[in-house]
Order: structure tokens, then C-alpha cells, then sequence
């Protein structure tokens, strides 16, 4: 049986390939003519998930003083994303932080309680965590993001982690593949706000698989690993984007997605 595709691309900068109407589709560092673009061609449905590149040192030195890093980090963002929200809108998500390691949770909590303050007053939706898979751990999240930011959270963020698996037999995983779900338990408030995974694909988790789904799969494997995915998303009413096509670094060449971006593009699955 046949089901609306949830996955979506993840465009670094800009893409030359044709984008179709999706329900996702995350941009990196693109401009706002690009938003603009990719907007017109995806429809007006789509939810826009928009990364800001930060080196990790960069992101480490906001978290010392995670307060008032976050208003370092939003008053130097704030004009792109007011021009983007209102260019390319409605329905797109900011992320903050990428990938903070589990020995700053509490930062980054405090850091993104702030970001939601702030991209509120100026009615922006927030793409919260951007978490690695396996973070945060589960009683951090009871610990510490419950607490600070469930009330904080409003009608239009989203909760956004990355999850990765080895192979296909690591997508039955849960740790791996909707650990989302485990988290309601200890974070309430994702009952109430929609999953959209910021980063999905094959790739080194807890030390097996290798970087990139060209290493360790055909283009036909990798597709039935994605509607696997896809169906885990569709029964959770959730959303995801495959990593990662456009203008990356020689690093991700290995999970470049061009040879499936139809298939990640196609309106209905089965």
C-alpha cells in the first residue's frame, strides 16, 4: 500500500538537480534567494528546516556562558532569519547548535531555552536539539531539557534529532532509528510538537558501519533501507531528511545523495 513520502533532501549551500513538491527539505547556509527558490519549487506546505554552519570550537565557546552565547549567536543571525521567514515562509524551522556532546547538555539546554525566548518574540519556530544519535541521554533529558525548556516550546518547533544506522539489520534498532520515542517518557512535551530528523543515513554508530551508505550499500539496497525509514516515520507522523547532497566538503562524498534524490523526492511510497 502506498503512503506519502516523509523523507526530504538536505541541501548543502545550493543544488543544481530539480527539486519536486515535498513535506521537508532542509538548507545549509543558503541564501536567501535560494530559499526563495527552493520555496517556489517545493510548495507552500513544505516545511523548511535552515542550518547556520558553526565550527565546533565556535559552538563549544558559546556554551562556556550558554546564556548569553545564545544572544552572541541570535543578534548575529537574527536579520538573515527575519529576511528568510519572510521571503520563504511560511513553515520554516531555525536550527541552533549542531551535534553538542552529551558532557554539555546542560549548556546546551540553558542555551536553547534562551534561542526559543528569542526567536519567539520575533515569531520564529525553533528546530530543537540537532542531538547526535544517542544524545541526549535519557535521564538528561528528565534531568535538565525537561525542566528548562518544555515551557519555552510553542506551536510551530519542532523536535529535530539525527539518527543514523549501520545497516539493514540496524534499522529495527530503536536506539538507532525513532529513539524519539523512548524520549517522550522523560521529555512530555515532544507529545506535543511534531519529529522532523534534521540528518538521516548510514554511517559509524557506536564504533561498526562505515561513513557514508556508498560504502556499505547499492543504490537499490539504500532505497529499501530508506522506505524502511520512511515507514517509521509515516507511522510516527513524522518527517526526515537524508544527508546530504549539494555543495559539501570531499568528507560526506561517500553519502552524497544524488543518485537517489528522485527517490527521496517521489510523492508516495510503497
Amino acid at each position: 500500500m502506498s503512503f506519502r513520502n516523509p523523507l526530504g533532501l538536505h541541501i548543502d549551500h545550493t543544488w543544481p538537480g530539480t527539486l519536486r513538491p515535498s513535506q521537508v527539505i532542509k538548507l545549509v547556509d543558503a541564501s536567501l534567494e535560494t530559499c526563495e527558490y527552493v520555496r517556489e519549487r517545493v510548495g507552500p506546505q513544505c516545511t523548511i528546516l535552515y542550518r547556520f554552519y558553526l565550527h565546533v570550537s565556535a559552538q563549544d565557546a558559546l556554551l562556556d556562558d550558554p546564556f548569553h552565547g545564545a544572544r552572541e549567536w541570535y543578534a548575529a543571525r537574527r536579520e538573515t532569519m527575519l529576511r528568510i521567514a519572510g521571503g520563504a515562509g511560511p513553515r520554516i524551522c531555525f536550527e541552533g547548535l549542531n551535534e553538542i556532546a552529551r558532557e554539555r547538555t546542560f549548556e546546551h539546554a540553558v542555551w536553547t531555552a534562551e534561542i526559543l525566548r528569542l526567536m519567539h518574540k520575533d515569531h520564529l519556530s525553533h528546530a530543537i536539539g540537532s542531538h547526535s544519535v544517542g544524545c541526549p541521554e535519557n535521564e538528561h533529558l528528565a534531568k535538565f531539557w525537561d525542566p528548562i525548556i518544555s515551557s519555552d516550546v510553542k506551536p510551530g518547533d519542532v523536535w529535530a534529532p539525527h539518527e543514523y544506522w549501520i545497516d539493514e539489520h540496524d534499522l529495527g534498532n530503536i536506539w538507532h532509528c525513532g529513539r524519539w520515542r523512548i524520549y517522550r517518557e522523560y521529555l512530555p512535551v515532544l507529545n506535543k510538537i511534531p519529529v522532523i530528523v534534521g540528518e538521516l543515513g548510514r554511517d559509524v554508530v557506536e564504533g561498526a558501519g562505515k561513513p557514508g551508505w556508498q560504502l556499505t550499500a547499492n543504490k537499490e539496497r539504500f532505497e529499501l533501507d530508506l522506505l524502511n525509514y520512511a515507514h517509521l516515520l509515516d507511522a510516527e507522523k513524522a518527517l526526515g531528511v537524508v544527508f546530504t547532497c549539494g555543495q559539501h566538503s570531499n568528507e560526506w562524498d561517500a553519502f552524497n545523495t544524488d543518485p537517489v534524490a528522485e527517490y527521496i523526492q517521489r510523492e508516495y511510497l510503497s
